[in-house]
């Protein structure tokens, strides 16, 4: 699908988008569905579309925008009829205290307690009815207390009428063996505007978790289905009917505080607008200025007798600076310069990847291009952690003249110890990965040094290990250093 729609045009015209019809949007890399609102463009020349799976709007230029509705094929089924996985909800049990006027107002406070305390957690949460256009929830947390108690305790809400119930429940909740899992069931709109499609009661009846995630980028309310809910066939036929009646969970009608809480969280960052943020070549990066001796840390292990080690020296501040300058600049751009943008070699060339260690926690690293295939695919080689892999060449950015460190030297070397060695590489790799080092730095051989250890007390371990794996051909010892010559 993402092949598909990188090689499809965007809409001539935003009269050919309609509201009620899912489409596809790029942002940040990655391909969305979204509806548009109202198909017109701003003065800008942006389109205003609503990610259905995230609860987040974002204005874009309609070359992003692809639709998706003549599509064939399962995949595009699914985009076009799968639920929304995420949806807007309103927090049951509470509301705020009244203001001035005949309304109630949320405090400062009691927003910041909100965003403190349910960002970040996976609650438990009773499905109530649809209040105002959104999912009315009661949330519980692990060990099935009731959220809102919290803030009512503290006097930064009014307890509603159902909070005595709610209380009730959690008592109940609480008495229940540790076994009992309840059947995690998703309740979700089909529609946008989620309007009521007749008048079947809300099904209430069970509970479900949702995670609410604090992030940069994205911030979004996954709904975690169980493996005994419903097909996705059955479920979306069941969908029209679900939540259709709105339940009364608040004293009186014009009490009602709604808490929107994919809005209450962090704001999305402004698209990077300094006029400076402009893609550049970069074939040469200086290299380190290394002394005779240099203690080193080992991040990386290669073949037995050769590693990537940081280098001591290089204070944390500077490699912070850099990681930070490239997660601020690249995270903030909403479609960020790639490096190969036409059929021509970009071997030697510097430029960045997102690497991504989890789904939560995301980093930009300095990458060269090391060798380039037919197919599309190129092998990069992290400058500053020593590593290579294959990866797809449309996946790197190209590196911006706005970005101050980019130009650093690596923070690292790669070494190369001259020899025989009768380790494997799962031994080689226990033995020096995550170790300090103190090597002599001899000459550099296609991009590695050769090295030799140092009569430095830290090398003891490891030093004695390889002397007693190493050929006896290959050693030779002085002054209490541990020499290993070349061929």
């Amino acid at each position: 699908m993402q092949n598909k729609l990188e090689t499809r045009s965007p809409p001539l015209n935003v009269n050919e988008l309609d509201n009620k019809q899912i489409c596809c949007v790029l942002i940040n890399k990655e391909w969305h569905r979204a509806r548009v609102p109202e198909s017109k463009l701003s003065p800008l020349g942006t389109l205003q579309v609503f990610c259905v799976d995230s609860g987040k709007t974002y204005s874009l230029p309609l070359s992003f925008v692809r639709t998706v509705m003549d599509l064939a094929g399962i995949e595009a089924d699914h985009i076009r009829q799968w639920p929304p996985l995420a949806t807007k909800f309103i927090l049951a049990d509470l509301v705020g205290p009244r203001g001035p006027g005949s309304g109630s107002q949320w405090s400062i406070p009691a927003m910041f307690f909100l965003k403190t305390h349910l960002e970040n957690r996976t609650w438990k949460a009773v499905p109530l009815g649809i209040y105002a256009g959104h999912q009315g929830v009661r949330l519980f947390d692990s060990e099935n207390k009731l959220f809102v108690a919290s803030m009512i305790k503290v006097e930064l809400g009014v307890p509603s009428q159902t909070y005595q119930d709610a209380l009730t429940m959690s008592k109940v909740l609480n008495e229940q063996p540790t076994n009992i899992k309840p059947v995690l069931e998703p309740l979700l709109e089909p529609e946008l505007d989620m309007t009521p499609a007749s008048p079947t009661p809300t099904k209430t009846a069970s509970n479900f978790e949702y995670f609410i995630r604090s992030s940069p980028v994205k911030h979004k309310i996954p709904l975690i289905p169980d493996d005994s809910t419903v097909s996705s066939d059955s479920l979306a036929n069941l969908l029209a009917g679900m939540n259709t009646s709105s339940s009364d969970f608040c004293s009186a009608p014009n009490a009602v505080g709604s808490v929107n809480l994919l809005a209450s969280t962090k704001t999305p960052q402004a698209p990077f607008s300094t006029p400076q943020a402009n893609p550049t070549t970069i074939t040469e990066i200086p290299d380190v200025d290394l002394a005779a001796q240099e203690i080193l840390f080992v991040i990386f292990s290669g073949e037995p007798g050769s590693f990537f080690g940081k280098l001591g020296r290089i204070p944390i501040k500077d490699q912070d600076e850099m990681a930070t300058e490239l997660l601020n600049v690249y995270s903030s751009l909403l479609n960020a310069p790639l490096l190969y943008v036409d059929g021509k070699s970009r071997l030697g060339h510097h430029g960045v990847l997102q690497w991504n260690e989890d789904q939560n926690y995301h980093r930009f690293r300095r990458v060269l291009i090391i060798s380039e295939l037919p197919d599309g695919l190129v092998e990069i080689y992290f400058i500053d952690y020593g590593n290579s892999l294959w990866i797809p060449r449309l996946k790197i950015l190209a590196p911006l003249d706005c970005l101050n460190h980019f130009r650093q030297p690596p923070h690292g070397i790669h070494c190369k110890m001259d020899g025989n060695f009768s380790f494997t590489a799962s031994e080689w790799k226990s033995l020096v990965l995550d170790k300090w080092v103190e090597v002599n730095v001899g000459e550099c051989k296609e991009g590695g040094y050769t090295v030799t250890f140092t009569d430095n007390s830290i090398n003891k371990k490891v030093a004695d290990v390889v002397r007693a794996k190493a050929t006896p051909a290959s050693i030779t010892t002085g002054k209490g250093e541990l020499y290993f010559l070349s061929r």
